[in-house]
């Protein structure tokens, strides 16, 4: 991978900074590993464009910079990549309702930018069995981001990424369900879930290291 990185391979250097990134076989490195993913986002590799930009939204392995993070998402998305068009969809619904007032923008931005996050989000989910949107949108609808709370929309989003084998959307899932057996009052989506249905869910979760399911 080095040597296909110093050859100019975008590949090679995503490659390389995810090993860095996560440690596998090299010591952890995110300082290298934002600089690998950059210089890959800037020479047209999709994926890179998440990788970066999740680097960039979190402050990890270079500065916090959200505005520079939705510029490489959205150049992410440009080219179709799941990953990309997600983060971009969570991030512009979630920028305009972090502060009372974020940056003085009004509420028609936020509005604007609520409907491009959300059709992002949708976009990213009928592509390539990408659980990751699905799960975004369970959080909006589970807690009320710019919509009216509904858990029962919520439970649908989280279930069907479950299903695609997302282990936090089963633990969403899973949580939901178990709060519905075990609360009186609320209406049950599904009345043959069972608390088999509600373990196989956490057990998804516990075997892909979620650790709040162990």
């Amino acid at each position: 991978y080095e040597k296909g990185y110093e050859m100019g391979s975008a590949r090679s250097a995503t490659c390389l900074g995810l090993l860095l990134f996560k440690g596998k076989g090299v010591d952890i490195d995110r300082e290298r590993a934002f600089e690998l993913f950059d210089f890959a986002q800037k020479a047209g590799c999709a994926i890179a464009c998440f990788n970066a930009g999740f680097c960039l939204e979190f402050g990890t392995g270079t500065a916090m910079d959200r505005k520079r993070a939705l510029e490489v998402y959205e150049k992410g998305a440009g080219y179709q990549e799941p990953k990309a068009m997600a983060a971009l969809g969570y991030l512009l619904v979630r920028q305009g309702l972090d502060h009372d007032a974020h940056d003085d923008r009004s509420r028609s931005v936020i509005e604007s930018d609520f409907r491009k996050g959300t059709y992002w989000l949708h976009a990213a989910a009928e592509l390539d069995q990408e659980p990751t949107p699905l799960y975004y949108l369970g959080r909006i609808y589970e807690q009320g981001i710019g919509v009216k709370s509904d858990y029962v929309v919520a439970l649908e989003y989280y279930e069907k990424g479950a299903k695609r084998g997302h282990a936090m959307s089963a633990l969403a899932a899973g949580n939901i369900l178990y709060w519905i057996q075990n609360t009186t009052g609320v209406d049950n989506p599904n009345a043959k879930v069972t608390y088999v249905d509600i373990a196989n869910l956490y057990s998804q979760a516990a075997y892909a290291g979620v650790p709040e399911a162990m």
